[in-house]
């Protein structure tokens, strides 16, 4: 695990039950840039992070945790 600067510990504890679940969250690859979205698969929804360094680790441990990467939100919620 990489260290964690600059993040309020309670924030980061309650993006936990995201990179737990890599059954019902996934990585979207962004068309227009090199980057990922986070989406709930089972509810159809975006997961939304305001600060980037946390959302960052959030996808970092999702991967970590063997979640699907998707090509287009199409593959995502289908």
């Amino acid at each position: 695990m990489k260290i964690i600067d600059n993040i309020n510990l309670k924030d980061y504890g309650r993006f936990k039950d995201i990179w737990e679940s890599p059954e019902r969250y996934a990585l979207v690859k962004n068309e227009f840039r090199e980057e990922f979205a986070i989406i709930d698969i089972v509810d159809k929804s975006y997961v939304l992070i305001e600060d980037e360094h946390l959302e960052k680790i959030v996808q970092e441990k999702l991967r970590e945790n063997g979640c699907k990467i998707f090509n287009n939100i199409r593959d995502a919620i289908n």
